[in-house]
């Protein structure tokens, strides 16, 4: 794989990791825990072969991945949309966390023990909660990131005291189409800021909301 073309060797190593240990894991345990037996038809081994042998271009043209598949697809049937965006089966957080989860995320976020390990700040986790909650925005990844980090934290001995000095942290930012200089002052969830030494331009993402910033 080392002579094949940059994309083909990003293929290689989903098929070896993330399908293999993963996607594929997660379907098969679900569908037999509801008795159901699951097929994946494009991983037929005679599909994989001939897709290996393809250019990349073929396989990922411009913004359209999946090129071939879908210009093969296209005219044979009609009543599909091949190029409306991916769709997952992701679970309904978001409406969780204002039903059956609010008050066990709410105790979590901003307990007496959490505001004062000092790790995130209150005011601006308030306010993607208030957000989250009025339906104005989905932050519910942020917020079951904030949880997990949480429930961590409470079984590391003496509470993380002294771990997350050591560990990166992601300071989160508003979405901006050029990079925000680093620790200019804008408000993010943690209260640590980072290190301009650390921090890189080629790291800023115009399209998520969140900004990698690793800390010192």
């Amino acid at each position: 794989m080392r002579e094949a073309d940059p994309l083909s060797r990003i293929l290689y190593v989903d098929f070896k990791t993330w399908l293999h240990n993963d996607i594929l894991v997660k379907v098969d345990r679900m569908s037999m825990a509801s008795s159901l037996e699951v097929r994946s038809p494009l991983l037929d081994h005679k599909v994989i072969e001939f897709a290996a042998t393809l250019p990349s271009e073929l396989k990922y043209r411009g913004a359209v991945s999946k090129f071939l598949l879908k210009r093969h697809l296209a005219p044979r049937l009609p009543v599909l949309d091949v190029d409306r965006p991916k769709q997952g089966f992701s679970i309904p957080l978001g409406a969780w966390l204002r039903s059956d989860l609010r008050e066990t995320a709410h105790d979590l976020l901003f307990s007496a023990q959490t505001a004062h390990r000092g790790y995130v700040r209150r005011e601006t986790v308030s306010g993607l909660w208030d957000e989250h909650q009025r339906g104005r925005r989905d932050h519910s990844g942020k917020i079951w990131a904030l949880m997990v980090l949480e429930l961590w934290l409470q079984r590391v001995p003496g509470g993380g005291e002294g771990i997350m000095d050591k560990a990166p942290l992601l300071a989160i930012a508003p979405a901006s189409a050029s990079p925000p200089s680093p620790c200019s002052g804008r408000p993010g969830i943690y209260a640590r800021s980072c290190s301009r030494r650390a921090w890189s331009p080629s790291r800023w993402n115009p399209s998520s909301s969140t900004a990698f910033c690793p800390t010192r």
